[in-house]
């Protein structure tokens, strides 16, 4: 292996050292994903874990309305300029829709939507 240089490396003021056939454990970096799955799973585990869903009656109000203008949940979402999926999510109560988009629904339905109670 001549005219390979394995001396010590410097950039950005750090250093790296590496001595051929060294083995050296990879860094394992987790996402945050993988970060909030391990605290629910704590959490399970301590008997601490409590689910938070949002108030049926807006989820309820919002579907029924939807259907009484003959709306599908894609004409829908064309409507409110939003993907279908959040539709979707905001009539099974998985999504709370942000303020400026239950002003849209209260337009285009014709209707007050009853107040979102946060969990």
């Amino acid at each position: 292996m001549e005219g390979q240089d394995w001396n010590e490396v410097k950039w950005n003021g750090g250093s790296v050292n590496y001595t051929p056939g060294e083995k050296k454990e990879p860094i394992i970096k987790h996402s945050d994903h993988a970060n909030k799955q391990q605290k629910i799973e704590k959490k399970a585990e301590e008997g601490d874990l409590t689910i938070k869903k949002m108030d049926i009656s807006f989820k309820i109000a919002l579907q029924k309305a939807r259907q009484a203008k003959n709306l599908t949940q894609k004409d829908f979402a064309q409507k409110l300029g939003i993907k279908v999926n959040d539709v979707n999510s905001y009539e099974s109560g998985k999504l709370i829709p942000p303020g400026n988009i239950i002003s849209k629904m209260n337009k285009t339905l014709g209707i007050k939507l009853p107040k979102v109670n946060k969990p």
